[in-house]
């Protein structure tokens, strides 16, 4: 069923979920920010930067290092 494959996908491996990204808005439904409020969405948004700090720098590095097109050079 769909529940037990959802339920299968949220428990996986700990390996396997640190290369997830989950996102908890749908257009379909109200926006995180209305529905939890102000202090949970900012509480919450300095979460998110520090989880993912280390990978924002990882990422920086990458993208200094990488050759631009020749369209942006001119």
């Amino acid at each position: 069923s769909n529940v037990q494959s959802i339920k299968e996908h949220l428990n996986a491996d700990i390996n396997y979920q640190n290369k997830l990204l989950r996102f908890i808005e749908n257009h379909d439904e109200p926006r995180a920010a209305v529905a939890f409020g102000a202090d949970a969405s900012m509480a919450t948004s300095i979460l998110h930067f520090l989880c993912f700090q280390r990978y924002l720098k990882a990422k920086k590095f990458q993208l200094l290092n990488c050759t631009r097109p020749n369209f942006v050079l001119r």
